[in-house]
């Protein structure tokens, strides 16, 4: 069982110093002069250690300025410039990961996979809809597949589940 003091995330509620500046990715010094400039407290824990709560952790990352100045550069903020033809490329990355991640709609076959996304069901709900005899599956070789007129009869609600 999680310890009552871990997050979901996998961070503890309540960190030393040390790991609160891991989790901030900065040294020691940089998180005390932050906490100071940004009025964010430690909590002292019965005289003998000092930690760092997660959640005041997060609020002092909102209050962090987006852009920090470049060392030996001054007030002029380090920016990253593109240009129109960066933009479009990484515009077609995403656009081609997207892509990817979406089911074949045009296919008379779908995989497990993609009746879940179409389904909006999880893998056990549909195997256990083909189990209980409410949607049909054909093996091919090791795959299990799925007519589309299947799943389109579910979504019409025309199937006999």
């Amino acid at each position: 069982m999680a310890d009552p003091e871990t997050i979901l995330t996998g961070w503890p509620a309540l960190m030393s110093t040390e790991i609160a500046a891991r989790y901030l990715s900065v040294d020691e010094q940089t998180l005390l002069r932050l906490a100071d400039q940004f009025n964010n407290p430690a909590i002292e824990i019965e005289g003998l250690s000092i930690r760092w709560r997660k959640q005041d952790l997060d609020r002092l990352i909102k209050k962090l300025p987006l852009v920090s100045p470049s060392v030996g550069e001054g007030d002029r903020p380090r920016l990253l410039k593109l240009d129109s033809s960066q933009l479009n490329e990484i515009a077609e990355q995403v656009a081609r990961r997207i892509e990817r991640a979406q089911p074949n709609t045009t296919a008379k076959l779908l995989s497990i996979n993609d009746a879940c996304a179409i389904l909006g069901l999880g893998r056990t709900s549909v195997y256990r809809m083909i189990k209980d005899g409410a949607l049909q599956a054909r093996r091919i070789g090791r795959r299990t597949l799925i007519l589309r007129e299947e799943l389109e009869a579910i979504l019409d609600g025309s199937n006999r589940a």
